[in-house]
């Protein structure tokens, strides 16, 4: 059945910092060990850090189209008509995720009491991050010990993904904190460790409110770990601690009420568009153009993994030294099924594969504590150079051409020079701690980068006005001190972004429908909005002559719609 991870793997004298020892790298060292024997330190420390990683863009980001404003403003709703059961979003049922989430954003934005702030919503997000962090470190001390543990969830906490997710008001952050709670009582259930009542609770409630955030992924992710770990090793008496029989109980009491309420509501509706034509139309056919061929995930992790998958790449020989080791099968039966399944589907977003990055952090921790024994494998041999030097500069490429797209399209550089210059710093001290085989300083160095890379990334994007079209007719809607608190209505523009902007009351019609609803709106003597897609304008103007409407321009909104990645205008026509 494979062996338990040697107690004596990770040296107590830690790893070399840089062979000779420098002053910054024994600080390191000692922090690392310090926190290694005080779990709440630790945990303190990892909270830190994740306030630092997250906060760039947190609270400067507009609302982003469309999965992200389409949630908050669902949960807006939810709390605008305190329907608790039915999802909506603007005018039309929202049948598309279960109601987890939006139980959780609207309780947040209750206790926070603004719910015009995207950042009230994103509340969740940011929570669900930081304690995806907390797990992946106490899932990596059940495996492999408290040192790696805590490396693993620096390289989580420090990857591209997690920090994109944790500023975005939707599921996947707070979906993959409840995978892994879940999955660290599988863990401790594996590696033979006691797990109790309190562990079963853990276990079948992860389970049962990740079914409520995004239906099946969170049961398919621990699915396929158990079934994957039963292969491995030919018994499932050790599933026996979850207690099976009173844990479905548990699911049910959790899930069965909404479900019920749900269907009875529908009429079975919700189901048929949530998984007939959500989820299992994602996995045969291309939704949304997002369809990649398979592999792509396995390509895209270099850039979404980033920086740790510079750890993960010369993790790969320990890993492969450890490979009889019970908790690198652990980590494989959880990573290896769930990217088989994704790459299969044929519509593929980067962030799908995220439940499995916590695995790959903590093997690389496994990997690398391997190679501690006999030294780390130091950038000697000319492939790991090149290897390692195309996974660090693919990212600051990307930073340098967002530096050029910004000021192309009327915004500011400087964000992403400071994010360049600071990059360029970490990337030079990352570069001469892998060398000389020094891995408690390249880990600070990874931070570091990370950090370069989100105070030049999100800061710049929330100053460039173009690609925020639904933000800028908002602020021509306001700035019209006579029609500000009237009806709008949008011909042509559909996004979220514009419901959460403007509210709830936005109608979205066609051209004909919008020209009658003007002209009504005028001779009841109310001063009504009308926002306008240049596709759609020639066949208003017509509506609106046949209609004997009058109607003055306050303004126009240009930029590319990121919602559908096309170029829009939009002209914002007011009541005379």
């Amino acid at each position: 059945m494979g062996r338990p991870l040697a107690s004596g793997l990770w040296p107590d004298a830690g790893w070399a910092i840089v062979r000779g020892g420098s002053l910054g790298g024994r600080a390191v060292e000692w922090g690392l060990n310090w926190l290694e024997r005080r779990v709440w330190a630790a945990a303190t420390a990892l909270l830190l850090l994740c306030a630092i990683l997250f906060s760039p863009g947190f609270f400067s980001l507009p609302p982003a189209d469309r999965d992200e404003a389409s949630f908050a403003q669902a949960s807006r709703q939810m709390l605008e008509s305190g329907d608790l059961i039915d999802i909506r979003l603007g005018e039309v049922a929202r049948h598309k995720k279960p109601v987890g989430i939006y139980w959780l954003q609207a309780a947040v934005v209750a206790l926070v009491g603004d719910r015009s702030d995207i950042a009230a919503y994103r509340l969740v997000s940011l929570l669900g991050a930081a304690g995806a962090v907390l797990l992946t470190r106490a899932i990596g001390a059940v495996l492999a010990g408290e040192r790696a543990g805590l490396v693993a969830a620096v390289l989580l906490a420090s990857c591209l993904m997690l920090g994109a997710e944790a500023r975005l008001a939707k599921t996947d952050a707070m979906l993959l904190c409840m995978i892994l709670a879940s999955q660290w009582v599988l863990a401790r259930a594996w590696m033979g460790r006691p797990v109790g009542w309190g562990g079963v609770l853990v276990f079948w409630g992860g389970l049962a409110f990740g079914t409520l955030i995004k239906g099946p992924i969170g049961p398919m992710v621990l699915g396929l770990t158990v079934v994957g770990l039963i292969a491995a090793g030919r018994q499932v008496r050790w599933l026996a601690v979850l207690r099976p029989f009173w844990g479905l109980a548990i699911w049910a009491a959790l899930v069965l009420p909404w479900v019920l309420a749900i269907t009875w509501i529908t009429g079975g509706a919700f189901w048929s568009e949530a998984l007939g034509q959500d989820l299992l139309a994602k996995v045969g056919a291309v939704q949304e153009l997002h369809g990649a061929p398979p592999g792509s995930y396995a390509l895209a992790f270099w850039v979404s993994f980033w920086p740790g998958s510079v750890f993960v790449l010369l993790a790969v020989p320990g890993v492969w030294a450890l490979r009889r080791e019970r908790a690198v099968w652990f980590c494989l039966a959880w990573a290896v099924p769930l990217w088989l399944v994704f790459e299969a589907a044929a519509t593929k977003l980067v962030h799908y594969t995220l439940p499995g990055y916590p695995a790959l952090a903590i093997l690389a921790a496994i990997g690398l504590s391997a190679s501690g024994q006999t030294g780390m494998p130091a950038l000697t041999s000319g492939w790991r150079r090149i290897a390692v030097a195309l996974v660090l500069a693919a990212p600051l490429v990307l930073l340098a051409w967002l530096g050029v797209e910004a000021v192309r399209r009327g915004g500011s550089g400087w964000y992403v020079l400071a994010g360049l210059t600071g990059g360029g710093f970490a990337v030079w001290g990352l570069w001469r701690a892998l060398r000389g085989g020094a891995l408690a300083a390249a880990l600070a160095c990874a931070v570091a980068l990370s950090l370069a890379f989100a105070l030049g990334t999100y800061p710049t994007l929330a100053r460039v006005q173009a690609i925020w079209p639904s933000e800028a007719v908002a602020l021509l809607v306001r700035g019209d001190a006579a029609c500000a608190a009237g009806p709008a209505i949008s011909v042509g523009y559909g996004e979220p972004s514009l419901l959460f902007a403007l509210g709830s009351g936005v109608r979205f019609l066609d051209p004909e429908a919008a020209a009658v609803a003007m002209a009504g709106l005028a001779r009841r003597g109310t001063c009504g909005v009308v926002i306008i897609e240049d596709r759609e304008r020639g066949r208003f103007d017509l509506a609106a002559r046949r209609a004997d409407l009058l109607l003055r321009e306050v303004g126009r909104a240009e930029g590319v719609n990121i919602g559908s990645g096309r170029q829009v205008g939009l002209a914002v026509l007011a009541s005379r």
